[in-house]
């Protein structure tokens, strides 16, 4: 079974909040709560694994809908601090 998580908008006060936009605040919350039940991965090491058959069932990456500014500016800067890449779809 494959996985990933995907999001859309992210605000803060130079982003306007919108239905279901998240902060930096609660991406955080979510990336360490996709990190307690799932093997997070960065999307180069996920296709990489998944191409050679390697793929375990928890692993999961991260996926941005629509390559929106917000989610340059507000979630890059936190994937980094995980040491995580993701796709821009």
């Amino acid at each position: 079974m494959i996985h990933s998580a995907m999001f859309h908008h992210f605000h803060n006060k130079s982003h306007p909040m919108g239905q279901g936009s998240l902060n930096e605040s609660n991406l955080t919350d979510m990336l360490d709560w996709l990190r307690k039940r799932h093997r997070l991965i960065s999307a180069s090491d996920f296709k990489k694994r998944f191409e050679s058959g390697t793929l375990s069932s928890d692993s999961i990456c991260l996926s941005f809908d629509d390559a929106l500014k917000c989610q340059y500016d507000i979630a890059v800067p936190n994937l980094e601090e995980y040491n995580l890449n993701a796709v821009l779809a």
